[in-house]
């Protein structure tokens, strides 16, 4: 808050003197705020000559150091015009400047009142000691003037207080006192009144506050200051601003505050508010100049006096609008003397139309034709100066090409030219457009311009003072149709407790004719009354003017009432009241049936007819979490519901409870009103009636059916999960055909190349590669398959052992290096330099390793890169693979580990495979304690796996868990080949004979068991899917025949899991291979048995 006159005087040892500093060169500024910085006072810094006078004018310096070369205005030129200044002409000026001694026009300086100057760059010590000497010289000019104030402040606080108590005497004139400064530091008179603001929000604030924007913008106040200073006084006649932002007009003066020695100190304004005065002189003024304007033309200015004044003198005898409006346009034509004619639409305010109320030479199809175009700019000029709230003049209507519909009526017509004049409401509403027509085309003449503006201006009066009467009598008729339809008797009693107002209702509760009640006195109509409760209600009301409610017993009539009474402005009340008796004999007899509801588990409650609680038993309070203390009587029907639920219930439930058919049920939600718990609930209400059919109540019995709906969600989720399901394995077989075709395609070509060119060995051989490609592709899907039923079904049993990671990473790159090359990719691995041990089955974990290469060679365009990247970290093993390639958008990071992703369409399938590659790795990583987690920037920004595994123990064996070296081939041995499979057996056979072994092949096991005993093979290979005889019964036959004891029993079978080894070793199996095998494999199981 700012501070009053003697807040400013300077004091020593405790203000701070200011010191200007004027230069154009920030870096100097701050040399020399550096410099003055020990001085501790208050340094403002200026950049030009311009803002050095702006600083010098508002604020007392006591000395300026001036740069004398800057732009714009040097510091010569600055000088000359500070010493024209009175406030100004005594401040010591010390020039700086960048010239040599013998350079600087010392006279020059010395003319225009300088005390100094100094030469750049400044000694510190030089400038501080001179500086000193003026702010030495401040303080003390400053302590002789606060001498001479403190003389004559008790003569001015006398006289000051004369004036408070004069401008007290008046409310009508607000009284400012500001300091030289326009601070304010008296708020008197009716200064609060005026202008909103109190003493308390004034005082210590620029008095400009009360000036208009664009007042403050063009210096108002400094110059209105000015004047009153040089001259005296100075009128304020001008439009200032309250405190709410609305302005009034100002009549009044400021004069300046001068002491005994002359010497300024502070401002006096006195003001009233004449805004009134002001619009009539204004509006009176605007008349007056529109009748000047015309004064030339006699005849025609007293033929527009004539019908301006009939106009008025027909709408102030209460004329139809349309008569009086027809006087206006009927001036307009003759004072045109016929050469135009005139139309006033109104405007319609519900559907935002104008329509024709005048138009006295207009043919009337066409007014009614204009009426009914479209909205919007068709309607033509007139429209258009309605929406704009502008003239809008169209002198050829011929061109007027954006209003095509009101051009070719006008031209129809006759009509050439049309200017438009909205008529405008004081309060800037448009009220309607005064249109005036020529025949031909051209330009509206000056005169009939100013006229049109006249008339214009008369019907903006005549309309809105009609406009302000038909919103009054339609407001009193809405006011009185509303009273006459409530069911509530009302009575309106002034402040002599006379009855000015019975409604119907009143009339019909009291027995008292409205005739009757109308003017008489409420004590004497109701003199039973007198010393009841109602008596103190109502004097309680009309005494403190407040709104009181109360029920009370009416003992003459039997009845009870519930009364409302309101304080109006007139010093009386309004009274509403009602009969209440059968309500509260309702309210007694549903309270006893609602003791039977006490029990219940549901929610029981009872309203009255509007919806008010009335009883809620505990079940519903515990539901809707209301207090067991809280009246039930703060509450509605509606607010136990959900806000969702809430308008639902105002325009559905509610009216059929309170309608036909009287009741409603359905789920609904309700909102726990202690802590926003929303419940599905099952909703029962229906309407309580009396003996006479009447509703005297609504009652609801509503349950919780939270368990139900869960129990139904869940029951959808499984649905959908089956049905997704159903979905996911639809599509997955249809992949897993397409994926098992693409390898038995070129199988089966090679076969027909085969047949085709035996000879050929260079071809066979080309033929032979591709096809055992083609089958190891098959090999690895269906072990992938095999692999995630395992797992599925928990049957995976991993063979951990120490391995190093580095033996895992190359044994997975054997595996993929052949696909890597094959699409031209370059590949780097980096593996730490220190050795790191994993414990982990190393089959596996090459597995998961060899998917990830396989995964970023199969998904990165040719002469793409691919990193191998792995290290340690708390505790665990880190491999990134990261590629070049197309990338995984963002939206499907989440499911690229799901099983059979690829098919449901987030990644590319022109690349191949099942789609459960990534998810083996998940399952795989996850069996080892270990994680894997996929990143990508999106589409074509390359992807990034990363797996993480625990560290382990020390390497136990070197290996790397790499299967053993094949023996060298033995002696030819007899083997039995038992598959019902003729195919495979024949095919193995014959291999066997290529090795140069003696195999024979039998269909079945019996067959196969009889050939055993006959042949008396070294070694058998027998299938366990056998008809007739499986291979388990077989084997356990053969282990049974002592002549077979040294057989050499090899399971071949497509089942490969865990629990089927350990059924071919209780059998008595030495090997169990899984098909199909390869010739290394086949040449090892027959060495071992040489």
């Amino acid at each position: 808050m700012k501070r009053s006159v003697e807040a400013y005087r300077p004091q020593m040892h405790k203000n701070k003197v200011k010191i200007l500093l004027v230069d154009d060169q920030p870096a100097n500024l701050l040399v020399l705020e550096a410099v003055l910085a020990e001085l501790d006072e208050e340094l403002v810094s200026v950049g030009s000559g311009e803002a050095a006078l702006r600083a010098v004018f508002d604020h007392s310096f006591a000395v300026v150091l001036l740069d004398v070369l800057m732009p714009t205005m040097n510091g010569f030129e600055t000088a000359s015009l500070m010493r024209r200044h009175p406030r100004s002409q005594a401040l010591p000026i010390i020039f700086l400047t960048a010239a040599a001694t013998d350079d600087f026009p010392i006279e020059q300086a010395y003319a225009l009142g300088a005390v100094d100057y100094l030469t750049k760059p400044f000694n510190p010590v030089v400038l501080r000691a001179k500086v000193s000497v003026f702010i030495d010289l401040y303080r003390k000019t400053a302590a002789i003037g606060l001498h001479h104030e403190e003389r004559h402040q008790a003569a001015l606080r006398a006289r000051d207080e004369r004036i408070r108590l004069i401008l007290d005497s008046t409310r009508y004139y607000a009284f400012i006192g500001t300091d030289v400064e326009r601070n304010i530091t008296e708020w008197e008179g009716g200064a609060a009144d005026i202008l909103g603001w109190s003493a308390d929000q004034a005082l210590g604030r620029s008095a400009d506050m009360i000036f208009a924007p664009e007042d403050r913008a063009a210096g108002v106040p400094q110059a209105e200051a000015a004047r009153a200073r040089d001259r005296g006084r100075a009128l304020d006649r001008r439009w200032h601003l309250r405190r709410d932002g609305s302005r009034l007009y100002a009549d009044g003066v400021m004069v300046p505050l001068r002491d005994d020695a002359a010497k300024l100190r502070g401002y006096a304004k006195i003001f009233r508010d004449a805004t009134a005065e002001k619009l009539a002189a204004e509006q009176l003024a605007t008349i007056e100049a529109e009748r000047e304007r015309l004064f030339g033309r006699l005849e025609a200015a007293s033929l527009l006096t004539v019908g301006q004044r009939s106009a008025l003198e027909l709408a102030v005898s209460d004329a139809p609008l349309g008569d009086v409006l027809d006087v206006l346009a009927n001036t307009a034509e003759e004072y045109a003397g016929g050469a135009g004619l005139a139309a006033i639409l109104l405007a319609d305010g519900e559907r935002a139309r104008l329509r024709h109320a005048a138009g006295p030479s207009l043919p009337r199809e066409f007014m009614d034709a204009v009426d009914a175009l479209p909205p919007g700019a068709q309607e033509g000029p007139a429209a258009l100066a309605a929406a704009s709230g502008d003239v809008v003049t169209a002198a050829d209507i011929a061109d007027g090409d954006s209003w095509p519909l009101f051009r070719d009526l006008a031209l129809a017509h006759g009509l050439h030219a049309c200017r438009a004049m909205p008529i405008v409401a004081p309060s800037g509403a448009v009220l309607g457009v005064f249109c005036w027509y020529r025949r031909q085309a051209c330009e509206v003449p000056d005169d009939e311009d100013a006229a049109l503006a006249l008339l214009a201006n008369t019907a903006s009066l005549v309309i809105g003072q009609r406009h302000e009467e038909q919103e009054r009598l339609a407001a009193e008729d809405r006011a009185r149709d509303i009273l006459e339809s409530i069911s509530e008797g009302f009575l309106a009693i002034d402040a002599d407790w006379r009855i000015s107002y019975a409604n119907h209702a009143a009339e019909r509760q009291t027995g008292i004719a409205r005739e009757e009640l109308a003017g008489a006195l409420f004590w004497e109509v109701f003199a039973q009354m007198h010393g009841s409760a109602i008596e103190q209600g109502l004097r309680l009301s009309a005494a403190e003017r407040s709104h009181v409610k109360f029920d009370s017993y009416y003992d003459p009539d039997g009845r009870w009432l519930e009364i409302n009474s309101c304080p109006t402005p007139d010093g009386g009340i309004a009274l509403y009241f009602r009969d209440d008796t059968d309500r509260r004999l309702a309210e007694q007899g549903i309270r006893r049936l609602a003791a039977v509801a006490e029990q219940s588990p549901d929610f029981i409650g009872i309203t009255t007819p509007d919806a008010i609680g009335m009883f809620l038993n505990p079940a519903g309070r515990r539901l809707s979490g209301i207090p067991a203390e809280a009246l039930i009587s703060d509450y509605s029907l509606v607010d136990f519901f959900a806000p969702e639920c809430r308008p639902f219930v105002r325009d559905v439930v509610l009216p059929a409870l309170t309608g036909e058919p009287a009741r409603w049920e359905g789920e609904l939600r309700f909102a726990d009103l202690s802590s926003g718990k929303v419940v599905p609930v099952y909703f029962k209400g229906f309407a309580v009636r009396d003996d006479r059919g009447d509703i005297i109540g609504l009652a609801t019995v509503t349950r919780d059916i939270t368990e139900q709906k869960s129990a139904e969600d869940a029951l959808r989720r499984v649905a959908a999960d089956l049905s997704e399901a159903d979905h996911r394995k639809s599509e997955f077989l249809a992949t897993l055909a397409h994926e098992l075709r693409n390898p038995l395609a070129p199988i089966r070509t090679g076969l027909d190349l085969l047949r085709m060119a035996p000879a050929d060995a260079g071809a066979t051989e080309r033929v032979v590669g591709m096809m055992d490609r083609q089958l190891s592709h098959l090999i690895h899907l269906v072990n992938d398959l095999l692999d995630v039923a395992r797992i599925t079904r928990g049957k995976i049993e991993l063979k951990k052992r120490p391995v190093a990671l580095e033996t895992l990473v190359s044994m997975a790159l054997e595996t993929s290096v052949a696909l890597i090359e094959s699409s031209g990719h370059k590949l780097e691995v980096h593996l730490p330099p220190e050795p790191v041990v994993l414990d982990a089955d190393t089959t596996r974990i090459v597995q998961v390793l060899s998917n990830l290469l396989n995964n970023a060679a199969k998904y990165t365009p040719a002469g793409g890169r691919i990193v191998l990247s792995a290290w340690t970290e708390q505790g665990q093993a880190l491999v990134t693979v990261s590629d070049s390639g197309i990338g995984i958008p963002a939206e499907s990071l989440g499911a690229v580990f799901e099983m059979f992703t690829q098919v449901r369409g987030h990644m590319d399938r022109a690349q191949g495979g099942l789609g459960i590659g990534l998810s083996l790795v998940r399952r795989l990583a996850e069996l080892h304690g270990g994680s894997v987690a996929a990143a990508s920037a999106g589409r074509g920004q390359g992807s990034t796996f990363t797996l993480r595994l625990p560290l382990g123990g020390s390497e136990g064996s070197r290996d790397g868990g790499r299967g053993a070296v094949a023996p060298a081939p033995g002696p030819a041995l007899r083997v039995l080949v038992v598959d019902d499979n003729a195919d495979a057996a024949e095919s193995l056979a014959a291999l066997l004979t290529i090795l140069g072994h003696q195999p024979r092949v039998a269909r079945d096991g019996h067959e196969g068991l009889a050939m055993a005993r006959e042949f008396g093979p070294d070694l058998v290979f027998l299938d366990i899917g056998l008809p007739g005889m499986s291979g388990h019964q077989v084997a356990r036959e053969i282990r049974a025949t002592p002549a077979l004891a040294q057989v050499a029993l090899v399971a071949l079978t497509g089942w490969g899991a865990s629990a089927d080894l350990l059924q071919a070793e209780d059998a008595g199996f030495d090997q169990h291979l899984t098909k199909p095998v390869t010739l290394e494999v086949l040449r090892g199981a027959a060495g071992a048995r040489a």
